[in-house]
């Protein structure tokens, strides 16, 4: 199956490589990556020309990290070796402690730093088939 779609927000290693597991098991190493910052566009303008694909870079985007198995729109950099699930999760985590969070939201209980990993429809990101997630910092709400 080549079309997983994940959307998963969570705090923690462990959980970002339960949540890695599921698309590490079509794509066995992550051989590219590239930092993004994308925003949410709507359905209607259709990022990239492809259905399906919300997301479109600007400045004032989100940081995106995507780990794929080649360039995402001629963009990337190929990893030092091919990274399977272990290497990928410690790369993402490193990337996430080195990253500016958005603006801790004031909610009724407590934050802590996160993570948003997911892919869009057919499994892409950016309309890319070469991709295989895109992990983004994002607080993890803990309510009282």
């Amino acid at each position: 199956m080549d079309n997983r779609t994940i959307d998963i927000v969570s705090e923690g290693r462990e959980h970002l490589k339960a949540a890695l597991s599921i698309l590490f098991k079509s794509h066995t190493k992550a051989t590219h990556f590239c930092e993004l910052k994308l925003i949410q566009i709507p359905e209607s303008e259709g990022g990239y020309g492809i259905s399906g694909s919300q997301l479109k870079e600007d400045p004032a985007g989100v940081p995106t990290l995507i780990l794929s198995s080649a360039q995402i729109k001629g963009q990337g950099q190929k990893a030092m070796f091919p990274m399977d699930l272990e290497a990928s999760v410690a790369n993402a985590m490193g990337w996430l402690s080195s990253i500016d969070y958005p603006k801790e939201p004031g909610i009724d209980g407590d934050c802590k730093k996160g993570w948003r990993a997911f892919t869009e429809s057919w499994g892409h990101v950016l309309g890319s088939h070469d991709a295989i997630v895109a992990i983004q910092p994002v607080w993890a709400m803990y309510g009282k």
